[in-house]
């Protein structure tokens, strides 16, 4: 009997603190542990992503997360005009939003390592600049008057994913909010 207590001891705390800041979620999730209570995992917003951006979460060690929704930028980006996986949440894990709501729904933040980065390295480049369309990147003079860097707006980067898919040094990450 002990034996149990102790086990339940050690796993309990671990399942009910859900993993902060390791996974995105889709726009108009809701609160995190909320969300992995209300998902079903029916792979509804997976199936019906238009960009395939939304993947089952996959890590076994936050088994209350594991399998639901959650963001891989590896195929594209969340597209500023889609709502769709709002609309075919059957849950309300993922809330209903506009199309218009959606520079208001944060996923993340982007992050840029500014050493690989092309501009800081003397070599022409504005992709992360023309893919946002929330307009969270911003050129600021670097080191020189000649080098500029590239910085991340965090009051209007929803962590789209835009930039870091265009990037070609890949030295953008969307980073999960911390909860």
């Amino acid at each position: 009997m002990s034996a149990a207590g102790l086990l339940a001891g050690l796993t309990l705390p671990r399942l009910m603190k859900p993993s902060v800041g390791t996974s995105i979620r889709p726009p108009g999730a809701v609160d995190p542990v909320l969300y992995n209570l209300l998902c079903s995992r029916c792979g509804n917003c997976i199936k019906a992503c238009p960009t395939n951006i939304i993947i089952p979460y996959p890590n076994f060690n936050d088994p209350l997360s594991w399998m639901t929704p959650a963001i891989s930028f590896k195929t594209g980006y969340c597209l500023e005009t889609c709502n769709i996986c709002g609309k075919v949440c059957p849950t309300g894990a993922i809330t209903l939003f506009s199309v218009a709501a959606k520079p208001d729904l944060f996923m993340g933040i982007a992050e840029i390592n500014t050493e690989n980065c092309y501009l800081t390295n003397n070599r022409e480049c504005i992709k992360c600049r023309e893919a946002c369309k929330y307009n969270a990147v911003e050129f600021l003079q670097g080191s020189n008057v000649l080098i500029m860097r590239p910085v991340i707006d965090k009051l209007t980067c929803v962590g789209c994913g835009a930039c870091e898919v265009v990037c070609p040094a890949s030295c953008i990450s969307v980073l999960g909010l911390m909860q």
